[in-house]
This record gives C-alpha cells, sequence and structure tokens, in this order.
C-alpha cells in the first residue's frame, strides 16, 4: 500500500480524488486544497474528507506552507503525491521528498501545458485528452504514464467537455494507479518541439473580437464554463453570452453589426453571423432570448458593439 497526499481545487479534482480512494494501491493520508472560499462546509472536497476522516489542509501562500508540508510528510510516512488542477507549483524538495508523483491534466500533452487547457482545447483542437504525467520542475512537462484520448464535437462546450473529461477519470483513474503498481505502463517523453502553452484567462481576455471569422468567434464563446462567460460592449453596459450558434454567410454585413428579428439576435462577425441563444446583461439573470427580447428595447438593427 502506498500513502497519498492529494493537492486540488475543483470539480475535476474532486472527481479525481473520489476515484483515486479506489485504487487497492492508494492509502489517502493527506488532502490539500486551494479553496477561496470562506466557508468550508460549502466545499464537498472538505465534506468528503470530513466523511472519511481524512487529514484536511487548505494551502496557505505564505514562506512557511511548504515546509509545513514536508513535516506532515514524514509524519505520515507519505510516499505518493497525486495532483489535479492545484493551481500552485511544487518546489523540488517536496518532488524529491516522495518516491512516485502524478498529475492529472485534461489535454493532448504536450499541446496546452498551463491553467486552461480545456478552454484552448476546445477552441483550436477537434481531439483532446486525459493524461496522468509525471510532475516535473517545468509546469506540465513530465513524462506522460498514462493517456486516454478523446474527441470534441462542434456542438461541445465547456459543460460537455468536462462530462468527458469527468467520464474518462470515473472509468480509468483507479485502475491506471493500480496498473503503475503492477509495472503495467511505459512512460513517454513529451516532445517539446509540439508545446503549448494554455494561459490564465482574466477578464479583458473574455472580450468577444467579432471581427474574426465566424468560427473562430464561436469557438472562443463556446470555451468558457458559465462562472466566466464571454462578454461584449454596448453603450457602457456588458453582455454576457451563455449560449449560441454560428452560420456562415456571404452576406457583405459589417462585422460588429447587430441585426434583430421577433426571436433573433444576431451579431455579425466575418463570414458569418453569430446567433445569440442565451443572454445575461451585467447584474441581471441569464435570459433566452426570446425574454431578452420582450423585455426594454436595449438594441435596434445596425447598432455596432463596442
Amino acid at each position: 500500500m502506498n500513502n497519498f497526499a492529494f493537492f486540488g481545487s475543483d470539480d475535476l479534482s474532486f472527481e479525481s480524488l473520489k476515484n483515486l480512494v479506489l485504487s487497492k494501491s492508494v492509502a489517502l493520508k493527506l488532502v490539500v486544497v486551494k479553496n477561496k472560499q470562506k466557508n468550508l462546509l460549502k466545499d464537498p472536497i472538505f465534506l468528503f474528507c470530513q466523511k472519511n476522516k481524512i487529514f484536511f489542509l487548505n494551502f496557505e501562500k505564505n514562506k512557511t506552507f511548504w515546509n509545513d508540508i514536508l513535516k506532515i510528510f514524514k509524519e505520515k510516512s507519505i510516499t505518493s503525491i497525486f495532483c489535479c488542477s492545484f493551481g500552485a507549483i511544487f518546489p523540488l524538495k517536496v518532488i524529491n521528498f516522495v518516491k512516485d508523483t502524478f498529475n492529472l491534466h485534461p489535454s493532448f500533452l504536450p499541446r496546452w501545458k498551463g491553467p486552461s487547457p480545456i478552454v484552448y482545447s476546445i477552441r483550436h483542437d477537434p481531439i483532446s485528452a486525459v493524461c496522468i504525467i509525471k510532475i516535473a520542475k517545468e509546469v506540465d512537462s513530465g513524462d506522460i504514464i498514462k493517456m486516454e484520448p478523446f474527441l470534441i464535437d462542434i456542438k461541445d462546450n465547456y459543460l460537455s467537455v468536462l462530462s468527458k473529461i469527468k467520464e474518462i477519470v470515473h472509468k480509468n483513474l483507479s485502475k491506471w494507479i493500480n496498473e503503475y503498481y503492477q509495472n503495467n505502463f511505459s512512460l513517454i517523453k513529451q516532445d517539446k518541439s509540439k508545446e503549448t502553452i494554455s494561459k490564465m484567462i482574466t477578464f479583458s481576455k473574455r472580450k468577444i473580437n467579432f471581427e474574426k471569422n465566424v468560427l473562430d468567434v464561436y469557438n472562443f464563446i463556446r470555451s468558457f464554463p458559465k462562472s466566466d462567460l464571454p462578454y461584449f460592449c454596448f453603450k457602457n453596459n456588458l453582455f454576457f453570452i451563455d449560449e449560441c450558434n454560428f452560420f456562415e454567410t456571404k452576406e457583405t454585413i459589417l462585422p460588429k453589426t447587430i441585426i434583430l428579428s421577433k426571436n433573433q439576435l444576431k451579431i455579425y462577425c466575418l463570414n458569418g453571423f453569430i446567433n445569440i441563444l442565451k443572454i445575461q446583461k451585467e447584474g441581471k439573470k441569464i435570459l433566452n432570448i426570446k425574454s431578452f427580447l420582450n423585455g426594454k428595447l436595449i438594441f435596434k438593427n445596425y447598432d455596432q458593439t463596442q
């Protein structure tokens, strides 16, 4: 049996945690989360640890944190680290302390290393993957232990892609860990020449540029989670697009142009338009487009987004 420390922070982390403990090779001794919520009783990982009597720790960004972690590692005889969406870099002294390290990364490595792999995969690729890799000095650059590819459909969005990833984790993670400890694996080095980097999604990077090709705009919009919807500006107001589809046309209407009909709000791009299905004005709730257009008239035909 191998004494594990788990590091995570989000919904995918929780799915990984639940399936990691199913492995007959794992004795989970410590869970560390990077939780911004003040109320831990709303954190499913914390509640899981309470229920299963697993030592729980909240990440603190201070000078002593990693030294404190090493003390706990020694006390609990930690031999292995498993990380998923933790959002902090492990010091070498922590990596080198344990025998085995595992990092679950949701992209077709070496494509889309970094903090936003799902977002960038949806924008750019028809195929992605769930990878288990070694933790290395450089972020997401460790040798690949296991990889399971999956397709990204043109109708997929962030939520549906995340569901595909969670399903792969649910079906395979405990099996993969068991196979590792049975020496049923081959390490694959990542090809640095094929490396691409995903960047942190800041508020400014969520603004939609309707002057691009319509397919690129559609891929941009569908790549965001509901917690961070993309937006456009109109008369100093922000409007967030929750759901849309797109149409390619040969019409010569200028990009950024708004066209309205009874139950339709179109914004033109290069080579087509985005047809908005669900929208949210800043500070208001998300509405389907029919309800939105039945309210106070905000747009008129041939208005331009900012």
